[in-house]
C-alpha cells in the first residue's frame, strides 16, 4: 500500500527512488528497532510526566540483560485515593492480553460511595511474590 501511494506522490514507480522490496525491508528494519527501544519509550514518557507533574509516581526494575521485570505507575489523583481509600486494596490480573505477554495489574479499591477507584497500575512478567512487592 505505502508503495503505491509513493507511486501516486511522485507521478510513477520509476519516480518513486526505491524499490517495493526496498521498501518492505526498511519497514521490517524499523519495526525491529522500534520492538528493541519501546520498554525505554515507555519508561521516557513515564520520566517526562513526571517532570510536569512531581506527584506522578512511577517504579520499575529491569533484569540483568536489561528487559523490563515491571513498571508501576500511580498519578496525583489515584496516590490522594489511596491515602483515603487505601484500606482495602485488590489486584485483578490479566494474561497475555498484550503483545509482550506481559501481566496487566491494576490496585483498585472502593471510595465512600462505593464506587471502584484505581489506585495505580502495573504491567509484570511474572506473578512472583517479588514482582508484586516491587509495586508496592
Amino acid at each position: 500500500k505505502m508503495y503505491h501511494l509513493l507511486k501516486e506522490q511522485f507521478g510513477g514507480y520509476e519516480n518513486v527512488g526505491c524499490t517495493q522490496r526496498d521498501l518492505q525491508n526498511y519497514s521490517r528494519d524499523l519495526k525491529t528497532q522500534i520492538k528493541y527501544n519501546d520498554a525505554h519509550v515507555f519508561i521516557d514518557y513515564f520520566r517526562r510526566k513526571r517532570e510536569i507533574n512531581p506527584s506522578f509516581y512511577y517504579a520499575y526494575e529491569v533484569d540483568g540483560e536489561g528487559r523490563l521485570k515491571y513498571v508501576f505507575r500511580a498519578n496525583q489523583i489515584s496516590r490522594k485515593n489511596y491515602s483515603l481509600f487505601g484500606d482495602l486494596v485488590s489486584f485483578d490480573t490479566t494474561y497475555e492480553t498484550n503483545k509482550y505477554s506481559m501481566i496487566f495489574a491494576p490496585f483498585i479499591g472502593v471510595n465512600h460511595h462505593m464506587q471502584c477507584i484505581t489506585f495505580g497500575a502495573a504491567f509484570l512478567v511474572d506473578e512472583k511474590a517479588e514482582s508484586y512487592l516491587g509495586c508496592l
